[in-house]
């Protein structure tokens, strides 16, 4: 069963599978839900809160136990099965608060790791009075995540990024955006579609920042 099965074949809350759960189970942060992955043995859910943190949580499905995955505690805005790895699920983590920040980590059972992570040097700008001012060092913020064919399909602030076997990693510039209803639109990448939202400004100075939205 693929992910996109796992999801169409679940259709209770995840508050049923808390209740399902026995002992001292970790209740679900009340913190805004940007990702959900449902797994044959698991319902991961990513949290945003957005300059005020984030998380990961897992539930299992055969007890309803939810436990907190590795000590992650940034936004974390997409969640898909690593194609590579069909036991372990990958996460995108981004904030964009002054500046921008992230990572792609992957979760292996109770073992995370950083997946992929773009260091940006620190940037001289000037304004439009002349004024110069620096940005300093920062990473690359991720708001989407979805598996494509073999490989993984990121979408950073700065441009997307396919992951594959091996941490390979491959930049590729975002496509230009038309106005669709007031919203910028790209249908330029199979299976996705890109919108550049400000849904995320609710929480952090993130302006518009483009998401993926699977087709």
């Amino acid at each position: 069963m693929d992910e996109q099965q796992a999801q169409a074949a679940f259709p209770f809350p995840l508050t049923y599978l808390y209740q399902l759960g026995s002992g001292r189970a970790k209740p679900l942060k009340h913190w805004p839900v940007e990702a959900v992955l449902v797994t044959p043995e698991y319902v991961f859910v990513g949290y945003n809160a957005g300059e005020f943190g984030g998380g990961l949580q897992r539930i299992d499905r055969a007890t309803g136990v939810v436990s907190d995955v590795g000590r992650l505690d940034s936004p974390v805005n997409g969640i898909a099965t690593v194609p590579w790895k069909p036991d372990c699920v990958a996460a995108a983590i981004g904030l964009i608060h002054m500046f921008a920040s992230g990572q792609l980590v992957e979760v292996c059972h109770d073992q995370v790791r950083l997946l992929y992570e773009r260091q940006i040097p620190e940037q001289i700008v000037r304004d439009t009075n002349g004024r110069i001012g620096s940005i300093p060092q920062h990473t690359t913020a991720f708001f989407g995540l979805q598996r494509q064919g073999e490989d993984l399909l990121a979408v950073g602030h700065d441009g997307l990024y396919r992951i594959g076997p091996g941490d390979r990693a491959q930049p590729i510039p975002l496509p230009e955006f038309k106005k669709v209803a007031g919203a910028g639109v790209s249908f330029a990448i199979a299976n996705v579609v890109l919108v550049l939202t400000t849904v995320n400004e609710r929480h952090s100075l993130s302006g518009s920042t483009p998401i993926l939205v699977p087709r």
